[in-house]
């Protein structure tokens, strides 16, 4: 079922977050959450809502240990992923042309737009995000339209795949 599945991908990011150091008590309540899932009580659906409590209370216990360029990186690259994963499954199910406003995100993309403008020379040191800042632009030009085209979905998805490629390729260092 679509519910165990979500489960299971759950399971993983907890053994990844257990291996990164990620307090316990966040751990319990992600695999509360994918009992729950797992056990039908909760729907993928209504998972998101949970998942976003979770995750700015993760965001508060990272931030007391991180830098803001820190955070405002891993905040950068759990979008760049989402916009993959959204952007592949439209081109998937051939549902482009239905969800292609949901790249319109000017206020998202200026956010870090203005966070690399101003840390231009960390870019020059780190060969990832240099390789990226293309395709950043590229996502930066769509982002801006008034109405995204179904044309514009596969040009995302193919940006925010080589922005993961360039970050994987050099050991997921952002």
């Amino acid at each position: 079922s679509k519910g165990a599945d979500v489960s299971r991908r759950l399971d993983t990011i907890a053994s990844g977050l257990a291996e990164l150091g990620m307090k316990d008590t966040q751990l319990v309540d992600l695999e509360k959450l994918s009992k729950r899932l797992a056990s039908g009580k909760m729907t993928p659906e209504e998972l998101g809502g949970e998942l976003d409590v979770l995750q700015a209370r993760l965001m508060d216990d990272v931030s007391q240990y991180s830098s803001q360029d820190a955070l405002v990186g891993l905040q950068a690259g759990a979008w760049v992923r989402a916009v993959n994963v959204v952007a592949t499954l439209l081109v998937q199910t051939r549902k482009a042309s239905e969800g292609a406003h949901l790249f319109a995100q000017p206020a998202l993309v200026e956010y870090f737009s203005d966070h690399l403008k101003k840390n231009t020379d960390k870019a020059v040191e780190n060969p990832a995000l240099e390789a990226s800042l293309p395709h950043l632009a590229e996502l930066r030009r769509i982002a801006l339209k008034a109405d995204p085209s179904a044309d514009d979905v596969p040009v995302v998805q193919q940006n925010t795949a080589a922005i993961l490629a360039q970050f994987r390729s050099a050991g997921g260092r952002p």
